[in-house]
């Protein structure tokens, strides 16, 4: 015991580990089949978007070679043994891309990013060459039990078949005449070319801005196209999300084994993080075919693929959430502090929220041990410390001290949600803080739904656990960011998706304490009181026969959930009407949720009623009522792939760019060719400065989120669009702008019009200007996005057209 909390594992988790291997763990090489199902689910459905062989083929060497292998080693040398083998693959694939990120980073601050392919090499080469780390190539972990292994290849190839749905068949990575990606992955293929290309990195549509960002996705990226010779749109639209998304499904079971001490939970967790999401209760037709129709939004939504430095940011950052869990129980061995500081130190850079939730969620744990325990947890309070100098540090170096536009401004996010418009009818713009706040209670408890069974950790058996404190300081951090903060992209919701695993994984743990055996602690693998000795054959088929029992109570729970949530949106019409006030209309939206918990309440009671029918199994009343919400939470998600699939319509989650945001696939060849005829360095001139096909005029509407010849020339841009910089951030939040400040006026607006100047009315002495002070070689401009003289060759040369798109270059 170490204040207060044991440190070595109880009698029934010892036997349950003891028992992993003879509880049907596989034999010979059907032990294989389940991740061989999820492989070729994985390549089925990579093939089907479009993607051909041989770069599948790479990236996959890439990913083992590059990613997994070194980071599983790296955690073996220093990390706790974990308790099963395929944990351990994802753990340390998950530290794999920290390390990729960090290596990258410090090769490009030494201008040369190749040089990061030698740190995977020499990790991989001295353990295998040096005797004494050989004995890292072999794990000390179990093998999955068959139930299990199926369980986590079930839930991967949902999710793999839900994304193939939903994004990979309808986002492009070739169109013919107008069409595109949607223009948040444009905006990353952008500052993923900058990142991986130059130093120090700006942001490449305003040269000379600094990329004050999260962009180290873009290392990453980097990595596998110098790796592979995969090109940055092919990596980024098709083949990096789906290692990661099966890492971090895995990943967030080993979390749940972590915090639980059994191994059953893991599935749990995994399904709860990436199958369930948060309560979408409109109306069936309208949640199943609108991307935006939902309170908060679940990490299996469009923001898995859409915003691709949140899904990396969670994947760096799984190591270190493992670690925390060690560390606030106050038994972390030394050498897994080097691991803790890798993996923030790559979270840093990864998502601007990563770091200011550990530093909240350790605080709370070190707080209230100071007043529980009167005593200073010593390692919570060291890894505090180790993530608030990576903080202020990041703060300094990679944010440049900016806010980016997040503020203090309670309730706001509510008038930005359909429920609040519903509420909001035909009022003001703002909700108000009455209005919105009782918007943003239902908020509060949609969002709550995949992770609700963390509040089951409040029990006596683990209310002293500073895990579980852990777990209330991360619940906390997730509702007050997303109730009291405010950016005009809704980006301080990143700091509640950031923390779903690790809430999801807490879930899992708090069902676990609710699973008994006639008053004792429920254990697959373990059954106490059994009268007289048994033989193992026995007594592994009582086991058998009580998880298949006790299984089959959580799975009833979550599809009653499930029915529960598709019944009230099928029935209820939400927004079907007008009605007088906005205490009707919020009446009107807050009855499904209501009778989702009845629901819940009612299975749990007739299962209360059932349960004596079920001798020696007891599942807790409390852990169906909250999986059942959790089912219902799933509604979405499913209704979504299944509508994807068989709706006439054809419609889908998110798909292609809006009409106002397509472009002539003639000019991502354009750019393509500018690529591949240029120097890096090279910096170009457009007219192309507003999204889609609307020309720039000044003083008239202009959407300035254009990121289209940046991200596929690969090259800085002189001027192209200037959204979602660090300084029109702060410029729409000094302004009050709620909208991203896509309308705002470029800060700089004597060059833009001296660059426009130029293109309607070139001079040879103008283009030296241009070519000598601004360092502009190539201009690439088309017909329709503003004036373009005809005399624009005689002051450069015409190198390549495609439709209506031109490459000059100054010589």
């Amino acid at each position: 015991m170490r204040n207060g909390v044991a440190t070595t594992p109880r009698s029934d988790q010892v036997i349950e580990q003891a028992s992993l291997k003879k509880m049907g763990a596989f034999n010979s090489w059907w032990r294989f089949a389940p991740g061989l199902a999820v492989l070729a689910t994985a390549v089925v459905v990579l093939l089907a978007s479009g993607v051909e062989p041989g770069p599948i083929f790479r990236f996959g060497l890439y990913f083992v070679f590059f990613i997994a292998l070194p980071g599983t080693l790296l955690w073996r040398a220093l990390g706790p043994t974990l308790t099963h083998r395929v944990e351990e693959y994802a753990v340390g694939a998950a530290l794999g891309y920290a390390i990729e990120a960090l290596a990258r980073l410090a090769a490009s601050a030494l201008h040369d990013p190749k040089l990061s392919m030698i740190v995977p090499a020499f990790m991989v080469a001295i353990t295998a060459a040096v005797p004494q780390l050989r004995r890292y190539w072999r794990s000390e972990a179990a093998p999955l039990s068959a139930g299990l292994a199926w369980s986590y290849a079930l839930i991967g190839m949902l999710v793999l078949g839900w994304l193939w749905f939903s994004y990979l068949r309808v986002q492009p990575i070739t169109w013919s005449g107008q069409g595109g990606p949607t223009i948040d992955l444009l905006y990353t293929l952008a500052y993923s070319a900058e990142a991986a290309q130059r130093w120090p990195v700006e942001f490449p549509w305003v040269a000379g801005e600094p990329l004050h960002y999260h962009w180290f996705i873009g290392l990453h990226l980097g990595g596998a196209h110098t790796a592979t010779g995969i090109e940055l749109p092919v990596l980024l639209f098709r083949l990096y999300l789906i290692p990661i998304v099966l890492v971090l499904i895995v990943a967030t079971g080993a979390v749940a084994t972590r915090l639980s001490g059994h191994h059953w939970v893991g599935p749990l967790a995994g399904g709860l993080a990436f199958l369930s999401g948060e309560l979408e209760l409109l109306t069936l037709d309208r949640a199943i075919s609108e991307s935006d129709a939902s309170v908060v939004d679940s990490l299996l939504g469009p923001m898995l693929w859409w915003s691709p430095s949140m899904t990396y940011s969670i994947v760096v950052l799984m190591p270190a959430m493992l670690l925390l869990i060690d560390a606030v129980r106050d038994r972390m061995r030394l050498t897994a502090w080097i691991v803790l500081a890798l993996s923030v130190a790559a979270a840093t850079g990864a998502k601007g929220t990563a770091i200011p939730t550990v530093v909240a969620g350790l605080g709370f744990v070190v707080l209230v041990g100071a007043v529980v325990r009167r005593t200073l947890l010593r390692q919570a309070a060291l890894a505090l410390g180790l993530a608030s100098v990576a903080y202020l540090l990041a703060d300094y170096f990679i944010y440049g001290q900016q806010k980016h536009g997040i503020a203090f401004d309670p309730f706001g996010y509510s008038d930005n949600t359909v429920i609040g418009s519903i509420v909001n009818g035909a009022g003001p713009v703002r909700l108000g803080l009455i209005a919105g706040g009782a918007v943003a209670a239902l908020g509060v408890f949609a969002h709550m739904a995949p992770w609700l069974g963390a509040v089951l950790l409040a029990g006596k058996s683990t209310r002293d656990d500073a895990a579980a404190w852990l777990t209330a300081g991360f619940a906390l951090v997730a509702v007050g960011s997303m109730v009291l903060l405010y950016h005009p992209g809704q980006s301080q919701l990143s700091f509640s998706r950031g923390l779903l695993p690790f809430l999801a994984a807490a879930a899992a743990w708090g069902v676990s304490t609710k699973m008994r055996t006639r008053g004792q602690i429920w254990v697959i693998g373990h059954i106490p009181g059994l009268p007289g000795p048994r033989s193992p054959h026995s007594v592994n088929r009582i086991r058998r026969w009580q998880q298949v029992r006790s299984g089959g109570v959580l799975v009833l729970a979550l599809v009653a959930g499930v029915a529960i949530g598709a019944a009230i949106m099928r029935w209820y019409p939400v927004g079907a009407s007008d009605k007088a006030t906005r205490f009707t209309r919020f009446l009107e939206v807050a009855t499904p949720f209501a009778l989702v918990f009845v629901g819940a309440v009612v299975v749990a009671g007739v299962y209360l009623i059932a349960r004596t029918a079920m001798p020696k199994v007891e599942v807790g009343a409390l852990a169906v009522l909250v999986l059942v919400i959790a089912g219902a939470g799933a509604v979405r998600i499913g209704g979504q792939g299944l509508h994807a699939a068989y709706a006439a319509t054809g419609r889908h989650v998110i798909g292609p760019s809006g009409t106002d945001q397509m472009m002539d696939f003639d000019v991502v060849r354009a750019a393509q060719w500018l690529k591949d005829n240029s120097a890096v360095d090279d910096v170009v001139m457009t007219n192309i400065h507003c999204a889609g096909n609307t020309p720039y005029r000044s003083g008239e509407r202009c959407d300035n989120l254009s990121f289209w010849v940046s991200a596929y020339s690969e090259r800085r841009t002189l001027v192209e669009g200037w959204g979602y910089t660090a300084r029109n951030a702060e410029m729409a939040a000094a302004a009050g702008n709620r909208n991203y400040g896509n309308l705002l006026p470029f800060w700089n607006p004597g060059l833009l019009e001296r660059n426009d100047a130029f293109l309607a009315k070139p001079t040879l002495s103008e283009a030296q200007v241009f070519r000598h002070d601004y360092g502009v070689r190539w201009i690439l401009v088309t017909a329709t996005h503003g004036p373009v003289s005809p005399k624009l060759d005689r002051v450069a040369q015409a190198r390549f057209t495609a439709g209506p798109a031109t490459v000059y270059e100054i010589r």
